[in-house]
């Protein structure tokens, strides 16, 4: 198995939605649904949460020991060097990364990233350089050079507040796009504000489960979009 690991930033605090990441999907928090969703993955070495030393941030820690998952207490502003620094103490040699905000992601979609990212032999592969999936599958996988460069090179507060723009904007670096069959950026399956949370807990009161897939979610949007809210 390649070495790939994932990497989830998340934290308790939040200028629109404040502890967003704990609020309940059913009976479990986002940041719950989505590690067990994507630990349907069988190409997934390791799952790491990467959080910072905030006392309210104790909370996610929490769910990490639970849940058996690593986690890494880093920088509260510079996400890249907290995104490095987790990478660097884990020996990650591919790292993808996911953004707790999206527990509906569908491990489905990473696992067609991963392997598009070793068979073109890319450095940097996603879907977010033209977005064609619903907002909230958002997945990016890049090299721990690429990380490592980034972060000693990067020097404005945007770069190291968002993690991947100095690795997508670097003409060093080999990339791709991955699109969907079509284009449904428009829907939002993220959790942003308080009211996306019933958008969750309608996808989920409808499925009765967590697991279920991007292509259900799809349909349904097609069957019954007053569930979604779009952008």
């Amino acid at each position: 198995m390649k070495n790939i690991s994932v990497i989830i930033q998340a934290r308790f605090s939040s200028t629109r939605y404040p502890g967003k990441v704990l609020e309940k999907i059913g009976n479990q928090t986002a940041l719950e649904v989505l590690i067990k969703r994507i630990r349907k993955s069988n190409k997934i070495s390791n799952i790491i949460v990467a959080s910072t030393k905030s006392e309210n941030d104790k909370k996610i820690y929490k769910i990490c020991n639970k849940l058996k998952v690593n986690f890494y207490a880093g920088d509260e502003n510079n996400v890249l060097k907290r995104y490095y620094q987790t990478a660097k103490k884990f020996k990650c040699q591919n790292i993808i990364r996911l953004t707790s905000d999206c527990p509906f992601l569908d491990y489905k979609i990473i696992d067609k990233i991963i392997d598009t990212y070793f068979s073109k032999n890319l450095d940097y592969c996603s879907n977010t350089l033209r977005p064609t999936f619903a907002d909230g599958q958002d997945v990016e996988i890049f090299s721990y050079l690429a990380l490592k460069n980034a972060n000693k090179l990067a020097k404005n507060r945007f770069d190291k507040e968002h993690v991947t723009p100095f690795i997508k904007r670097s003409p060093k670096i080999k990339k791709y796009n991955f699109l969907d069959s079509e284009d449904l950026n428009q829907i939002r399956i993220t959790l942003d504000e308080p009211e996306d949370l019933i958008v969750f807990n309608n996808i989920y009161n409808y499925f009765k489960n967590i697991y279920f897939s991007y292509d259900q979610i799809k349909l349904l949007y097609k069957k019954k979009n007053i569930f979604f809210l779009i952008i």
